[in-house]
């Protein structure tokens, strides 16, 4: 089992290894992930990669994105935050909140929540390949302040992207991983 814990800024991913917890190192041996997606004429970048050539792709790297999660794009916070962030947001046809980039030489419009799963979808290819198994039980630490859309939002994107087996933890989840047993994951 491994916990995720989505910041703003970072992200972090633990498991249960030795009778302890362990923070899962990424490409580039570090603990902390950035919650950066970049996208460019010819790949999508993830974490620390997109994070390292934000200044030279301004407009196509998304990241400060987690508050934007679940929210309406008629919310007062998401019209702040048009004016604040360098990437263009736009609305949603379902409603919420949206950013369109240039991808592979197209535009392309992409809800947070797809945004959020591309991230998740790179910490779990990176954790795999670090413990050498594939990932059936997942923990995620509760988002501050969620409401009730958030909380849906958070646990179709773990469930569809991650794995089957999603729980929330109300703690960090450095804290609530402790809570679940270890089931499935075979740590070589």
């Amino acid at each position: 089992m491994i916990g995720i814990d989505i910041g703003n800024q970072s992200s972090f991913v633990a498991v249960v290894k030795d009778c302890g917890v362990e923070t899962v190192d990424n490409d580039y041996s570090l603990r902390a992930t950035s919650s950066v997606v970049a996208f460019s004429s010819r790949n999508r970048i993830l974490g620390v990669a997109a994070a390292n050539q934000q200044t030279s792709n301004l407009t196509n790297t998304i990241s400060s994105f987690k508050p934007l999660l679940g929210l309406r794009w008629e919310d007062f916070f998401v019209l702040d935050e048009v004016q604040r962030v360098p990437y263009k947001l736009v609305p949603h046809p379902s409603g919420g909140v949206a950013v369109q980039v240039c991808y592979f030489g197209e535009e392309r419009v992409y809800s947070m929540e797809h945004i959020t799963a591309m991230l998740l979808t790179g910490l779990k290819v990176t954790t795999e390949t670090v413990l050498k198994s594939v990932i059936k039980n997942c923990v995620m630490a509760k988002f501050q302040n969620a409401n009730a859309i958030l909380k849906n939002v958070k646990k179709n994107m773990a469930t569809n992207v991650i794995c089957p087996h999603f729980q929330n933890a109300n703690a960090s989840v450095f804290s609530a991983i402790l809570e679940f047993r270890l089931a499935d994951v075979e740590i070589s």
